[in-house]
């Protein structure tokens, strides 16, 4: 395959993974399906350098469509490390943080952890999620790089925070908000915060907007289906996404996160639960000036600068006008404010 001189096929439900040893420790994967129709693949194919029983781990627990975005994720510094950079370093001069603690609730399946490990080489990081299975590819990733600065717990239930956690100095929501359920988010969201330290810093980060006008986080690109109901809503991504099956219900989209969030939403759970502390803190480091331009940078990477441009300019003059900040993936810190 490719004129290569060894190559696997990892057999496994709905197709095979190809594993084309490239040479130095590096592999080309491909997911190939049985079926082009059976379920939507966002990446196909990526080269890593994880060693072959981690691939297969990640393979038997994520499955062949998810597999190369799971190992991106983590190795290609233009997806998560981009964001994650663009949003902490944002806030935070991260060479000057030392020995601080960091808090990365929902960590999946460790992506995030790894970066963060990598961004704060000082830092103590606990890892926390609800899934078992995702820990374990953690755990494996952990191994992989030989960290011993991370750790992983399991919270028991989606609403639950595990005890004993201590306190932050900053805390990472990557890719989590918009898969908690309503309820969950009212009980999480002030549990978690509960663990931030004074003058601590709560990121959230990748998480689209709940009023976007294009969807693209579940459904792959609907217009409009962020306005409607939610009858009208699942019959619409039922009709016409490809990427989600006849038989869903509205429970799984909303766990899959068809639902986003606002700054709002998130700031509107604190004060309920008797939190007068927190503060939405702009970004004021990297040359930047506010939220749009945290969101600029951070989506422009990889295609459509110009119109992003525009777009940037069109959203300020927007909050300018209404006061709404909008963009349509959230990227913002919170700052707990020290007792007076």
């Amino acid at each position: 395959m490719r004129g290569s001189s060894y190559a696997i096929r990892v057999e496994c439900p709905g197709g095979y993974l190809s594993v084309e040893e490239l040479g130095g420790g590096r592999r080309r994967l491909e997911a190939v399906p049985t079926d082009e129709s059976a379920f939507f693949i966002g990446a196909r194919a990526c080269d890593t350098s994880y060693p072959l029983e981690l691939i297969r781990l990640i393979l038997t627990v994520k499955g062949l469509p998810a597999v190369c975005d799971e190992i991106a994720r983590e190795e290609d510094p233009g997806y998560l490390e981009h964001l994650l950079g663009w949003t902490v370093r944002a806030h935070v001069d991260v060479e000057a943080a030392g020995n601080v603690r960091i808090l990365d609730f929902g960590c999946g399946g460790g992506a995030s952890t790894m970066i963060l490990s990598r961004m704060f080489p000082h830092a103590e990081i606990v890892g926390v999620d609800i899934d078992s299975e995702a820990r374990g590819i953690a755990e494996a990733r952990r191994l992989h790089y030989g960290i011993d600065r991370a750790e992983f717990r399991l919270s028991d239930d989606p609403t639950l925070v595990p005890g004993d956690l201590g306190v932050y100095d900053l805390v990472v929501f990557s890719a989590l908000y918009e898969h908690l359920l309503p309820g969950e988010r009212r009980v999480v969201i002030p549990a978690v915060w509960s663990h931030v330290r004074p003058g601590g810093l709560l990121f959230l980060a990748e998480t689209p907007h709940r009023y976007a006008p294009i969807e693209t986080h579940t459904t792959g690109g609907l217009p409009f289906v962020n306005y409607l109901p939610p009858a009208l809503a699942l019959r619409a991504a039922r009709r016409f996404s490809a990427r989600i099956e006849p038989g869903v219900t509205w429970q799984q989209l909303l766990r899959r996160g068809m639902r986003g969030g606002t700054e709002r939403e998130f700031m509107r759970y604190l004060t309920r639960a008797g939190y007068a502390d927190a503060i939405i803190e702009r970004p004021s480091k990297l040359g930047l000036r506010d939220e749009f331009d945290l969101w600029y940078e951070i989506s422009h990477a990889n295609e459509l600068p110009r119109l992003k441009m525009c777009l940037r300019h069109a959203f300020r003059g927007l909050h300018r006008v209404s006061g709404v900040s909008f963009t349509p993936y959230l990227a913002f810190a919170v700052r707990k404010q020290p007792a007076s």
